[in-house]
């Protein structure tokens, strides 16, 4: 075997790829942030920034739009990710059972998923229209409202609606993942309750939950860390508005760093919302982690 042969069979050669990607993909940037969140830099004039320490912390500390846009982030992400564990857990259940056109079902439930999200805030921003939206036409025929709400101008509904178009996009997956789960549970247990007299219902409550607890805790913290870190769904459908209504941690982040050219404190922002995600993040291993088993004697 040659020399070239041997050296490139080396596990270091063969790791190197994934090593420069690494690098100039996740720590190249996370060293410039770190950097840009303790000067002043402006992208109009980059020539000019100097370093200023935490001062850009301590500004982002004191303002009230950086908290407020947590609260709008941690509303968004806890209700959006509530109904899609509640959503895809209902579905889960129902499609379990050999129901006919049951993989028909399963497609429709499914597709919202693998729709890019573009399409989808065009699709719910026609469909929140206030003047031809499908939704205020229903509602009307319905008798639930007596005028057309302006469901993306109106500062009160616009959070509202970027959570119903969130749920509707990604709750089919924890509808994957709980319906994985479901196929795990043994039929055995189901029958000999059946045969105990058990109802569907204590069936579900005895059983079905008891399995599906952890299951449950963990879709629900994956999603709401993911949501809370979404910048493209209420971005596309609303941009924030209007006045501020919508505007969530990472489109305030966006604003400052790429319309107010704050790079800066755009930057200190950033590095804060990586220390939350990061607490979060453990929060969510540590629920992850098995518990650890008794060794017999």
């Amino acid at each position: 075997m040659s020399i070239i042969g041997r050296i490139l069979k080396r596990p270091e050669v063969l790791f190197a790829p994934i090593v420069i990607v690494f690098v100039v993909v996740f720590i190249i940037p996370f060293i410039s942030t770190i950097y840009y969140s303790l000067t002043d830099r402006d992208a109009l004039i980059p020539d000019k920034s100097k370093y200023v320490g935490l001062a850009n912390y301590e500004k982002t500390i004191q303002d009230n739009m950086f908290w407020n846009s947590i609260i709008r982030g941690a509303v968004y992400s806890i209700v959006s990710a509530g109904f899609q564990t509640f959503i895809g857990l209902v579905f889960a259940l129902l499609l379990q059972s050999r129901m006919p056109g049951r993989a028909l079902m399963k497609i429709a439930v499914l597709l919202p998923y693998f729709i890019p999200t573009i399409v989808v805030a065009t699709l719910w921003r026609y469909l929140f229209d206030d003047s031809y939206g499908l939704i205020n036409l229903i509602l009307l025929k319905l008798n639930i409202i007596s005028d057309k709400i302006a469901w993306l101008a109106n500062p009160s509904t616009s959070l509202l609606s970027a959570i119903v178009m969130g749920t509707w996009e990604f709750m089919p997956f924890a509808f994957i993942i709980f319906l994985a789960a479901l196929s795990r549970i043994p039929l055995d247990i189901y029958y000999a309750a059946m045969v105990d007299g058990a109802s569907r219902w204590r069936c579900f409550w005895d059983m079905t939950l008891p399995y599906l607890k952890k299951t449950i805790v963990l879709v629900f913290f994956f999603r709401a860390i993911w949501m809370f870190n979404k910048f493209d769904v209420i971005w596309l459908l609303t941009k924030g508005g209007p006045l501020h209504s919508s505007e969530h941690l990472p489109i305030y982040i966006y604003i400052n760093a790429f319309f107010r050219y704050q790079f800066g404190l755009g930057s200190c922002m950033a590095m804060i919302t990586f220390i939350m995600l990061v607490v979060l993040s453990a929060a969510y291993m540590s629920i992850l982690k098995p518990e650890p088993t008794q060794k017999k004697l």
